[in-house]
Parts: C-alpha cells; structure tokens; sequence
C-alpha cells in the first residue's frame, strides 16, 4: 500500500513540475507578444504581468483563469501608458 501512494506522489510530482514549466513557457510567449505587440521593454511586460498574476492569486476564488485576466489587465496597463485605448465601433 505504501509502494503505490510513494508512486502517485512521484507522479503528482512529476505533473506539477509540467505544469510549472508549461506556465513559465506560457508566461514567457504572453510577454514576449505582448511587447512586441505596445512596442514595450519585454522586462517592463513580464514585471506587469507578473504582478497582475500575483495578485489574483491572492484575491481570486477561482483561479482557472489567472492567465487569461492577468493577461488583459497588462495590456490595458501597457495601452493605457502608449495612450492606445481600443474602443468599439460599430461597422458601416
């Protein structure tokens, strides 16, 4: 019995080191675009995102949708500070 709990703690183990290294990849390729995208110091975008990221963990019940939260409130910041604000118009 003690053999198979050891063996699904490697396991979890092991999905929590992908996980890890899949957010760290995931984070790194939302920053890098979004610099890239409000011609921004890619250090300037991961330290944004990194904090708007800690915070919700923080604050937020739910947490599935961290990245993608964490992920608008830096572009709004980064557009708020180009003074490129994206607003709705309806098409002719």
């Amino acid at each position: 019995m003690s053999e198979l709990l050891g063996q699904a703690d490697r396991k979890n183990e092991v999905v929590d080191q992908a996980m890890h290294k899949d957010h760290a990849h995931s984070s790194r390729f939302i920053t890098e675009s979004l610099a890239r995208a409000t011609n921004t110091p890619v250090e300037q975008v991961a330290e944004i995102y990194a904090s708007q990221s800690a915070e919700l963990e923080r604050t937020a019940r739910i947490k599935s949708f961290i990245g993608v939260i964490a992920t608008r409130r830096t572009r709004a910041i980064l557009n708020e500070r180009t003074g490129k604000h994206r607003r709705w118009s309806p098409s002719a």
